[in-house]
């Protein structure tokens, strides 16, 4: 294709290949003794670990078929892929019966499908001497489904249920799983759920409210992300922008801090969004009547939000000195430039109040995956500064 004024650069490829993965804790295999407990004033050993003998690596199978390509002169480029990926042998934590003194244990169980496609887009769009003008971005989608888990000896799948999420086979792993709120009764001000879990008849017995899939978890299903860059003689403007969704996040914390009862009202610091309460019969608010009591904490779909963002990374803005006048002063270049980090976010969920960018990591740390705590979020930045170069 050499002779060719459309296509510059063309080029399929295609690969599958197995890796491992052990991304778990350390010694996780085997059962292990602590020394560190007190039985009736006396030192005392007990078991700290529930091992596992039958441990054994997660392997993921990754199909990645693609072309790469460029166009009209290279005015266009990029590339567009297709991945498939079958994680078997899933290293989870699965919970246990109390009975045997441990909450949890790792275990290689069931198997995960991820599929989706990844498109990486280049517009070379003006490139003169004096003025330079390119648009660039990408994006990508991920279906998520688990595909397969053991059966008990009773021939029932063998589902991992946690506070707040499900693993199901025909769902996403670790899909949210909780009872649905139905809102603020208007004539008493009481919260209510729906005792099936979806709709009709509702309760105000948290105890009675049924647990079901909320639809998604917190992983993305669509990234993109987006580059600009214009340059016109010695003046430039550069900018970057992320957006992700089609996931949700939970607010972990909402009881201390977004709740109408003693703890945001008596011992921390409630959010403002407290004021849109219920006061009177006829009100219609998001949060119930105020109440000086420590009710329990409870996991439902009312801080389950839409987690949908857009963000801009980073703009900046600069100029390069003239080559004739840093010739003048002895100098090969001089770049001034003011540089924003951060400085916008768009949130799709009007009652998300934290910063949308959650871990997503189920490993390390005391954060449940997919929610958000009191992490300091991405700070917002202003740059100003000079680059000289000798």
């Amino acid at each position: 294709m050499a002779g060719s004024n459309v296509v510059n650069n063309l080029k399929l490829r295609g690969s599958y290949g197995v890796t491992g993965n052990a991304n778990i804790g350390l010694n996780l295999y085997q059962s292990l003794f602590a020394f560190n407990a007190d039985y009736g004033g006396e030192g005392a050993q007990f078991v700290d670990t529930f091992g596992n003998q039958d441990l054994s690596w997660e392997t993921s199978h990754t199909l990645d078929v693609g072309v790469d390509f460029a166009l009209f002169n290279n005015v266009v480029s990029g590339s567009a892929a297709y991945f498939n990926r079958t994680s078997k042998d899933l290293l989870l934590d699965v919970p246990l019966s109390q009975t045997t003194g441990f909450s949890s244990q790792y275990q290689n169980i069931g198997e995960l499908t991820n599929k989706g496609v990844e498109v990486d887009l280049n517009f070379n769009i003006v490139d003169t001497e004096d003025v330079q003008f390119s648009l660039g971005g990408n994006f990508a989608t991920v279906e998520n489904e688990v595909t397969e888990l053991p059966l008990d000896p009773n021939g029932v799948e063998r589902t991992v249920t946690t506070t707040t999420t499900r693993i199901e086979t025909g769902h996403p792993v670790r899909e949210w799983y909780m009872p649905t709120w139905a809102g603020v009764n208007p004539d008493t001000g009481a919260e209510e759920w729906y005792i099936n879990g979806v709709d009709g008849e509702t309760t105000t017995d948290f105890n009675e409210a049924e647990a079901v899939f909320q639809g998604g978890n917190a992983v993305p299903t669509f990234t993109a992300g987006l580059n600009l860059n214009f340059k016109y003689k010695n003046f430039f403007i550069n900018a970057n922008g992320y957006y992700a969704g089609g996931h949700k996040i939970y607010e972990g914390w909402h009881l201390y801090l977004n709740q109408s009862n003693a703890y945001p009202i008596l011992a921390f610091n409630g959010y403002t969004s407290l004021l849109d309460r219920w006061q009177q019969p006829g009100d219609v608010a998001r949060y119930g009547a105020f109440t000086t009591g420590a009710t329990p904490w409870q996991r439902h779909s009312k801080y389950l939000y839409e987690g949908d963002f857009m963000r801009l990374r980073a703009l900046t803005v600069g100029f390069d000195l003239p080559r004739s006048a840093t010739d003048r002063i002895g100098i090969n270049s001089m770049r001034f430039f003011v540089r924003g980090n951060n400085l916008l976010t768009w949130v799709k969920d009007d009652n998300l109040l934290h910063d949308p960018e959650v871990d997503v990591d189920s490993q390390g740390g005391d954060v449940t995956p997919g929610e958000t705590g009191l992490e300091t979020p991405p700070a917002r930045t202003i740059a100003v500064g000079v680059n000289l170069s000798f």
